[in-house]
């Protein structure tokens, strides 16, 4: 019985603090305020592997199409 009184009176209120919003993932990896434009990057191939999973060119095209974070190489070793 103490044991249900605690899950009640400790636990439950813990529930109704919960975030409402869902945080996507890809808002950790994804920033749309990053303003570098494409056309300004050089290119030379040297692909590197978005947060996102998506191959780019190099890691300026990941940086100026928003990524946050990269790995060298490209997603698929095979690309």
């Amino acid at each position: 019985m103490r044991f249900l009184k605690f899950l009640i009176f400790f636990i439950s209120p813990l529930f109704l603090f919960q975030c409402t919003e869902k945080s996507e993932p890809m808002n950790l990896c994804f920033d749309s305020e990053i303003s570098n434009r494409p056309d300004e990057c050089i290119a030379i191939y040297n692909p590197v592997c978005g947060c996102d999973g998506i191959t780019y060119y190099n890691s300026c095209y990941a940086q100026s199409s928003g990524i946050r974070a990269y790995a060298p190489g490209s997603c698929n070793p095979t690309d």
